[in-house]
């Protein structure tokens, strides 16, 4: 097997990349009741209602960034054809794009806003016990703090003969990659692709793609990882990375991966980040390491997590429940503003520059946490669930002690 090995990456610098739009706080929707009577129009004192320029007897389409969630339009349509119901996912989507155009770390001053509990990644809490020691800082400098990984195939001993090691490293498919955050191939528009795939070339990252992809952006092979399906018997080939849905059982199959010489296991969950049998991915993720752990194999091979990474703090909690780097699409989306970009001509240096500056945000943001947490390196968080706090468990133990009778739901809940 011909080695390969890639000399550690200089991190790019972020800049200024203005977003086009911020994302829409409510969903308005109109349906086919609509008389296009022109009502919500006038009434609407934020220009959400709007008629076709080129056909003024139609509606356009609601300019949903522009709702202030007044429901003037809903209780003045005639037809109760207008709905407007808040947008979940546009505080983390408002996150994305205000990294994406500076680079900076989101604060707020009136401190944190978002959920402290509930399912998923949302009841993981991080042991920040450290953060009272301020030499311990990394985005500063004060203090060296890596996030380099190594993912791929290592061996499980050294044999030794006539004085030299026999058997090495250099003989296997090993990477580093500056921060342990890869790219999956997205289905979007050429031109995103490409973009997505230059700033994986400048970060010095790589980008989970399937064979047509490698083969159509020959420039690009070097930052690119083909991803096979686990009955397609390459799971010895240069450059793959074996994809397993993540479910419950899989830890017997994952095991026999890493026995039969797969170099980088590829557990991908629901865009949700639930397993594909409506389990939170993470909590089998975590079975899978400690499963690998008590077999004795889990250092020989890597596991690459995905689904659900919405977040900067995504990134070490996957870690600390075992995945060695995780693997994100949806974010890379939402910083290039793709919706915008099916009518308008994507800028490449711009979106580039953005998803650079999302990067460094998120690399800082682990900094923060691995300064907190007094660790130099971010290879050690890797399965320390004795550095988090899992809500379930300490649930468990309070309604436990109070005498009463826990129950599972189907979900893991």
């Amino acid at each position: 097997m011909k080695p390969f090995h890639q000399p550690p990456h200089q991190m790019p610098h972020s800049a200024d990349a203005p977003s086009k739009s911020m994302a829409s706080q409510f969903a308005v929707r109109r349906g086919d009741e609509c008389a296009n009577c022109g009502l919500c129009k006038r009434v609407c004192i934020y220009g959400v209602h709007e008629r076709l320029e080129e056909d003024p007897r139609f509606m356009a389409p609601p300019k949903q960034e522009m709702c202030r969630g007044c429901l003037r339009c809903v209780m003045e349509c005639p037809r109760n054809a207008i709905t407007v119901v808040p947008n979940a996912d546009s505080d983390v989507e408002n996150i994305i794009l205000f990294e994406a155009s500076t680079g900076k770390v989101p604060v707020s001053g009136a401190g944190y806003g978002g959920r402290f509990g509930g399912y998923g990644f949302d009841g993981i809490w991080l042991d920040m016990s450290e953060i009272v020691r301020p030499t311990r800082d990394g985005i500063h400098g004060r203090e060296y703090i890596s996030t380099v990984v190594e993912i791929g195939r290592f061996p499980p001993y050294l044999k030794f003969g006539d004085g030299e090691v026999e058997k090495s490293m250099e003989e296997l498919f090993t990477i580093e990659v500056p921060f342990p955050i890869l790219f999956r191939e997205v289905s979007a528009m050429d031109s995103v692709v490409e973009c997505i795939l230059e700033a994986t070339s400048k970060l010095g990252t790589y980008m989970i793609v399937s064979e047509d992809t490698y083969d159509a952006y020959p420039s690009y092979r070097d930052n690119m990882l083909v991803e096979v399906d686990v009955e397609s018997g390459m799971m010895d080939e240069q450059r793959t990375i074996t994809r397993v849905e993540v479910r419950s059982g899989i830890e017997e199959l994952v095991y026999k991966l890493f026995k039969n010489g797969c170099a980088i296991v590829h557990l991908t969950a629901r865009g949700d980040g639930r397993s594909y049998d409506g389990k939170f991915a993470g909590d089998i993720v975590e079975s899978v390491h400690d499963y690998l752990m008590s077999k004795g194999v889990r250092e020989v091979a890597s596991i690459v997590f995905s689904g659900g990474i919405l977040k900067a703090e995504h990134v070490p909690k996957s870690l600390i429940l075992g995945a060695d780097a995780v693997a994100i699409d949806k974010p890379l989306l939402i910083a290039l503003e793709y919706a915008d970009c099916l009518s308008s001509d994507l800028s490449i240096d711009w979106g580039v520059q953005r998803i650079i500056n999302l990067m460094c945000s998120w690399r800082d943001q682990l900094l923060e946490v691995l300064g907190a947490m007094g660790m130099r390196d971010v290879r050690r968080i890797r399965g320390e669930k004795g550095r988090a706090m899992f809500m379930r468990d300490l649930e468990n133990e309070f309604i436990q002690n109070c005498g009463f009778e826990v129950h599972e739901n189907d979900d893991g809940t």
